[in-house]
Order: C-alpha cells, then sequence, then structure tokens
C-alpha cells in the first residue's frame, strides 16, 4: 500500500477521548429571547382566559412527553430567538390571542392529538373559546418570520394593522432576500436602530465573515436593552440562535411555497413547487450562504460521542458540502458567476479538510465520518486534478489506522454502517488511482459478512452471526426491517469489494423501500425512536446510500423502477425554501447536501 500508516497512527491517541457534552448557558440578554410574548402560565388558565374574552389560544408547544428529541432547549430556543422575537409577531399574538407555552401532558397528548409521530416539536397549536382545536403545525424546522407570521394571521381575531417600516429599512430587507448583500448600504452611526444593526450582522454572517458578525451582533444586542431584537442579536452573537444555526431564512419564497403548513405538512414544501433544476438552485445558495471564513460549515451540533467530537463533524459535513458543490458544476445552465462562486467555494472547503488544525484526532466517536467523507470528497477533487492524490493516499492510511483488530470500522461504537461507509470510501480511492492494502480490504470484507443475516439484515451493532440468529426466523424478519435503511449501504459496500452479487444488491435496494416507513417516521426527530431504533439522522444517510446502490444495479427493469421510486421520494422532502434537513442536530447544510448529492445519483443512474 502507498502512503504512511506507521506514521499517522500515532495522531489516533484514543486515550484522550472525552465524551463530555459542553453545552451552551445564554447570557443575561440572551436569555430573555422570547420573553415579550405574554405567555400564561399554564393551559388551564389560557382556555379560561380564551372562554372569558372569545380569543383563540396560541399554544406553543415546545415539547410532548415521550418524544424522542434530543436537544430540546435548543430547539427551543431557536423559537423564542426566532419566530417569538420578532416585534411583529409578538404584537399579533398578544393582541389577537391568548398565548401559551407548554409541554403537551399525557392526558392533553390524547385530548388534542399531541404526541410522539403524530406531533413533533417544536409547533403550535390554535384553539377555539371552546376548547376546539382549531389548528396544529409541527415540524417547524425552517424559520421564516413573514411565512410563519402569515400561518397565524390566518386565526387571529382582527385584521392586521400594516406595519410600520422606514422605506430605507424595507429596501434594505428587500434586497436581503434576493441576496443581493453587496449591494447593501448600512447607517452605521449612533442613530443606527437595533433592526438595522441586527440586519447588518446578518448580511455579514452570509458573506462568509462569521467572526466579524459575531462582533455585529454583539453591538446590535447593546443598543436597546428592551428590544426584543436585542435579545435575539445576543442568541445570535453568542452561537444558539436559528439565524447562525441556518435554521431561519428570509429569502423570497419561490411559487406556492408560502402555503407550506397550510397544503403541507410543519415547514416541508407543498408538493409540487420543486423540480430538480430550482432544488439546486436553492441548496447551492443556501450552502453559500453558511460557508465561514475559513472554508468550512459548521452549523452542526451532533454531540452524541461528546463535544470534542464536534471539529471531525465539521470535517465530515464540509466534505459532503463539498461534493454537493462538485456536482452542481455539472449542472449545465450554470451562470459564469455562479460557476466562479462554487469553484472558489471548493477550493475554500478543500483548504479547510485539508488544514490539520481543524481536525480532532483524540476523539474516538466522529473521526470515522472525518476520514471516510475526506477521502471521498478527495477522491473527486483527485479525478479533477492529480495534485490531491498524495492528500488522498495520506488520508486512506488514516482510515485503515483506525479500522478494528476484527476488520470493522467505529462510530462510537464498532457497527456495520461505519464499516460499509469505511469500505466504501476505499472503493472510491481505489476509482482514483490510490493502491489499498488488500489485507484491510479483507477484514473489512470479512466483518461485514459476520454482521450480515441470512436474510441480509445487518446488525446494529458489529456482533457477529449467531446461532440465535440462524434458530429463530420471527427475530430475523423483525431485523430486516430494522436493517432495512443500512441494507444497501453495506450490500453495496461488499459489491464494490467483489464480495456480493447482483440479487443480492438489488434485494437490498428492494427491501429498503418495502420497509421504509419505520425510517421516515423518524424524520427531524434527533435521536433513537422506538420504531426499530431509527432516528432522523439515519434518513439523508440511507437515502443517499441507497441510490448509490441504484445505479449499480444492472437488472435495467429494476434500476429504471427504483430510480423513479428515488427521485418522487426526493423531490417530496424539501422545505419551504427548496433546502432538506432530517435532523436539526446534524443541521440544514448536511441535509441538503445530502439531498442535492442524492439528486446527482440518481443523474448518475440514468
Amino acid at each position: 500500500m502507498l502512503g504512511q500508516t506507521d506514521s499517522v497512527t500515532a495522531q489516533h491517541d484514543f486515550s484522550k477521548n472525552s465524551t463530555t457534552k459542553k453545552r451552551v448557558k445564554p447570557g443575561p440578554v440572551a436569555a430573555r429571547i422570547g420573553t415579550a410574548v405574554k405567555w400564561r402560565e399554564s393551559l388551564e388558565v389560557a382556555l379560561k382566559e380564551s372562554k372569558e374574552s372569545g380569543k383563540p389560544v396560541f399554544w406553543y408547544v415546545p415539547t410532548v412527553k415521550g418524544t424522542f428529541m434530543d436537544r430540546k432547549d435548543s430547539i427551543h430556543r431557536y423559537m423564542m430567538a426566532g419566530p417569538f422575537s420578532w416585534p411583529f409577531i409578538i404584537d399579533l399574538l398578544n393582541k389577537n390571542f391568548i398565548p401559551v407555552q407548554a409541554s403537551a401532558k399525557v392526558s392533553e397528548q390524547k385530548k388534542y392529538e399531541v404526541r410522539p409521530y403524530v406531533f413533533v416539536e417544536p409547533g403550535f397549536v390554535i384553539l377555539s373559546a371552546e376548547d376546539k382545536v382549531v389548528a396544529k403545525i409541527d415540524r417547524l424546522s425552517t424559520l421564516h418570520p413573514v411565512w410563519i407570521e402569515s400561518l397565524i394571521a390566518r386565526f387571529a381575531t382582527s385584521p392586521l394593522p400594516e406595519k410600520t417600516i422606514s422605506e430605507p429599512l424595507k429596501t434594505l430587507w428587500e434586497q436581503f432576500a434576493r441576496r443581493e448583500y453587496s449591494q447593501m448600504k448600512f447607517n452605521e452611526t449612533e442613530t443606527a436602530s437595533v433592526e438595522e444593526m441586527l440586519l447588518a450582522a446578518m448580511v455579514e454572517f452570509r458573506k462568509g465573515n462569521h467572526e466579524q458578525a459575531k462582533q455585529k451582533f454583539a453591538a446590535a444586542s447593546k443598543r436597546d436593552p428592551e428590544s426584543p431584537l436585542a435579545w435575539k442579536a445576543a442568541a445570535e452573537a453568542e452561537g444558539f440562535g436559528p439565524f447562525v444555526r441556518g435554521f431561519e431564512i428570509f429569502q423570497d419564497l419561490p411559487g406556492k411555497s408560502q402555503l407550506a403548513g397550510v397544503e403541507s405538512q410543519g415547514s416541508a414544501a407543498p408538493v409540487g413547487i420543486y423540480d430538480e433544476k430550482l432544488l439546486w438552485k436553492q441548496g447551492v445558495d443556501f450552502m453559500l450562504d453558511m460557508q465561514n471564513e475559513k472554508g468550512g460549515w459548521v452549523d452542526s451540533d451532533y454531540d452524541f460521542g461528546g463535544s470534542d467530537g464536534l471539529p471531525n463533524v465539521y470535517v465530515a459535513v464540509t466534505s459532503i458540502a463539498g461534493l454537493a458543490l462538485i456536482n452542481a458544476l455539472e449542472q449545465r445552465e450554470l451562470t459564469v458567476e455562479m460557476r466562479t462562486r462554487i469553484e472558489n467555494s471548493i477550493k475554500r472547503a478543500t483548504q479547510y479538510v485539508l488544514d490539520d488544525k481543524n481536525m480532532n484526532y483524540t476523539d474516538r466517536d466522529e473521526i470515522l465520518w472525518a476520514h471516510a467523507y475526506k477521502i471521498r470528497f478527495l477522491a473527486k477533487l483527485a479525478q479533477r486534478n492529480p495534485q490531491f492524490k498524495q492528500n488522498l493516499v495520506t488520508e486512506v492510511d488514516r482510515l485503515i489506522a483506525i479500522q478494528g483488530k476484527a476488520g470493522g470500522w467505529f462510530h462510537e461504537y464498532p457497527n456495520p454502517m461505519a464499516s460499509g461507509l469505511a469500505m466504501l470510501a476505499l472503493a472510491e480511492a481505489a476509482d482514483a488511482g490510490v493502491s489499498i492494502s488488500q489485507q484491510s480490504i479483507e477484514k473489512g470484507v470479512v466483518s461485514l459478512r459476520q454482521d450480515r443475516s441470512t436474510k441480509g439484515a445487518y446488525s446494529y451493532y458489529s456482533s457477529g452471526r449467531t446461532s440465535e440468529k440462524e434458530a429463530n426466523p420471527e427475530k430475523e424478519e423483525g431485523d430486516v426491517t430494522a436493517a432495512a435503511g443500512r441494507m444497501p449501504l453495506c450490500e453495496l459496500a461488499l459489491y464494490r469489494h467483489g464480495a456480493s452479487t447482483d440479487e443480492a444488491l438489488a434485494n437490498a435496494v428492494i427491501t429498503s423501500f418495502d420497509r421504509s416507513k419505520p425510517l421516515m417516521d423518524a424524520l427531524k426527530y434527533d435521536n433513537h425512536t422506538s420504531n426499530h431504533a431509527y432516528g432522523g439522522f439515519f434518513i439523508w444517510f440511507d437515502i443517499e446510500s441507497r441510490g448509490e446502490a441504484i445505479a449499480r444495479i444492472k437488472d435495467d427493469q429494476i434500476r429504471s423502477k427504483y430510480f423513479q421510486v428515488q427521485r418522487d421520494l426526493i423531490l417530496g422532502l424539501p422545505e419551504l425554501d427548496g433546502c432538506f434537513i432530517d435532523s436539526h442536530e446534524l443541521g440544514r447544510v448536511y441535509g441538503t447536501a445530502m439531498g442535492l448529492i442524492s439528486l446527482a445519483r440518481l443523474r448518475v443512474a440514468e
């Protein structure tokens, strides 16, 4: 094998691995987010006042008992620093509703149908003065203030007054919505309002100057201590606001996407709004808006293995975003300006992932994703430019250096998902001309086969085949449903190394579609559900690898059929702005990049 395995092994000193999760505690100003809304103390109090006044209850539900949502405080803060910090929404709620924020108790879950799988937080319920459900809006993962205002206003008791806003500020917001950042001119004197200062910070962030934006957010938070927008600015400065995390958007919404929540569920776009061409445009624009000055995308909060793994999550996501942008260059109708922007973004992303300062080699839990996705990114780069081949060789050595003695790889724990991804990354490195250790491949094949049941299901943990599996067909049948999402990935990994068959690969794809409901039910949940332990963070991981598997099916009829099924599925998943998300913790950049890569896989399949 080419490379330097011995020298890179020393970097992975897992004895220093930490599983500590460091979470942000809001400062005194940021802690006030959302408090300008006159929340009642309980749902019972709100319902009583509603009956007396005739005003409907606006019940904001931050969570429900028995939920599968992780980091509920983070999602709650997105709502408080997002919709509930904008003065026009605050005014709408205080004047036209009896607002209350309260978790759904067990009795209330049954009465109002606000329970796990039926209602995915965050969301809200509108109750009439007669205590009847008028509307339920949940799954709010993309927060557009004007859109959310329009949703709430449908149930207001009186017409909305016209917004009072100066012409200069109105012009600035219109320019921001059209992404005309370079044309925006701000008042930088002491007479600037909190809103204008906030917007100036947002523009700086969109330009990729995140550190400078942080300073501007902090300055805005001090302009008027009693302004809800100042409290929001503080949250953004401290890094947990919905704007800097990529969940709050302000761009113009195409077509009938403003009807999200009315003709669709939550912030998902109504079906038929987006075709592939528009999805590429919307997704690329969003990703370019979120890249920081170092070239990375750092909006993910995925820290199940501890906060020390976040640098490696950022490298993985940046590699995935880079892959999506390389695929975007293959679109036929790019303007010269957009092509130049994408090329510059890819160059900066490359610099980010190749800078060892952005990695944490002592993290054991998320290091696999960084190595594997970096290899996939570098393999694509090496095909465009041979100068990256040596970087690819080094990264292959690093990935092999963390292969377990039994032949598999680990993500927080040894599992076939990690092994499958590693084996696919090595296959792509080989495609790019890198010599791979045959011994490492053979060990990986053995590990995957040990985790594979007779029906093609792969275990959740790498435990090897047991006599119980072969003697208990009912259990194995359940294993197939639980493993359906990861079957194409793992089977493809074997197939790419000559250790599986065309029939087995096709069966993995077909099974993954036939038993996909438990996986798709987990959409936007940030933890494992009770339904076969799926979570939102599996969805794009499984969909993307399934697309790659479809493209490798040799039977034209089967490939064509599932090619179309996959396309229909993807076209039904965009958010109202044409981006994608499967979980809050992995974020909208990750979801959008994986969605676009999945579309590109279908182009290959054609």
